[in-house]
């Protein structure tokens, strides 16, 4: 059975060698053919990637705003097409100077393409957003008042501090020590013009700790503001990744662009705002504790100490001048309740 294969086999296999050698030219692959399918002159010519347009080039807008940019892409996004980056960053820069309605247009743009478009905050839609927000924030004026400025800081902070936005994954460290020096410049020129009321910074049993004056609203903000950014930024350079559930895990490591924490740079803008504010005990229990107690931590710097302590020594002394002068006060008063003692038993004797 075998033999009678074989033989088989090489029958077919000599007729086909026969019928190509009686038909060369339709059977055989010639070499202008070949040469033509892989001549250098076809790779030469390589077939070009051309971009589809963005939906903001095809709406074509003839003026560029905020508000009509962020129309054009949420149409575009209900279609269940993503949201370009280049968009994105195109919308925030749109911003104009002194437009506070344009920097809440572009917080909402945030919340809205992170809540129902999948996307993705990179650090350079982060820096797009944060400087349009300030842009539109600060008032278009000559002179900018303190009050103002104070106001635009409190209010892209409060951006960044907001998980829904995005921010807190993508912003980098020289946005926030930006927004930190707004508010500082802010306050000092509140505190120059002696508007700037300190916060009333109580214990737990309702004494006041540094001996300032109640709050009025903005200080009480801006302390809450700048403890809460040390505090994210510090929880963000602590990989709180490796707390959570898996999925939880995995959706945080989707998101998360920067891991940086708070730099010597931000921590003395911190110390000097808190300072101003709520005096050295609250600034060593807010701000600079919650620094100094993470594992990735080499320390401060001794400047930041070192204006602490001279803030706690000037308090010191402050409080022994009041105690001196309280102390003076009421010897004042026991010598006049003694010479009046004295002359009416002189009256009485007479």
């Amino acid at each position: 059975m075998i033999p009678a294969t074989s033989a088989a086999l090489r029958g077919a296999l000599r007729s086909t060698r026969c019928l190509r050698l009686a038909q060369p030219d339709c059977l055989s692959w010639s070499s202008d053919s070949a040469s033509s399918r892989f001549s250098t002159a076809a790779s030469a010519e390589p077939k070009r990637w051309v971009r589809a347009p963005s939906a903001l080039e095809k709406a074509s807008l003839p003026l560029v705003t905020p508000g009509h940019a962020l129309g054009v892409l949420q149409l575009h996004g209900a279609g269940g097409e993503n949201i370009r980056r280049a968009d994105f960053c195109e919308l925030c820069n749109s911003s104009r100077p002194g437009k506070i309605k344009d920097a809440r247009v572009i917080a909402k743009g945030l919340r809205k393409f992170k809540e129902g478009n999948d996307f993705i905050l990179h650090t350079d839609g982060a820096r797009a957003a944060m400087t349009g927000m300030m842009r539109s924030m600060l008032p278009n004026y000559k002179v900018v008042y303190g009050k103002l400025r104070v106001d635009a800081a409190l209010f892209v902070a409060g951006q960044f501090l907001d998980e829904k936005t995005g921010l807190y994954y993508a912003v980098e460290i020289d946005l926030i020590d930006d927004v930190l020096g707004e508010l500082h410049k802010g306050l000092l020129e509140m505190k120059e013009k002696e508007l700037l009321v300190p916060v009333k910074a109580a214990n737990d049993d309702g004494d006041d700790a540094d001996g300032e004056v109640e709050d009025d609203g903005v200080s009480k903000n801006a302390m809450r503001v700048t403890e809460d950014i040390i505090k994210l930024l510090v929880k963000r350079r602590c990989y709180p990744e490796n707390q959570m559930k898996k999925r939880a895990s995995r959706k945080y490591l989707t998101l998360i662009q920067v891991t940086d924490g708070p730099m010597p740079t931000t921590m003395k803008l911190a110390s000097e705002i808190s300072l101003m504010l709520a005096g050295p005990s609250a600034t060593r229990e807010r701000i600079l504790d919650p620094y100094k107690t993470a594992w990735w931590t080499r320390g401060l710097d001794n400047g930041i100490y070192g204006k602490v302590e001279k803030a706690e020594a000037e308090l010191v002394m402050e409080a022994a001048k009041i105690a001196a002068a309280e102390k003076e006060k009421e010897s004042e008063d026991d010598e006049e309740v003694t010479d009046e003692t004295a002359s009416d038993e002189s009256d009485v004797d007479k």
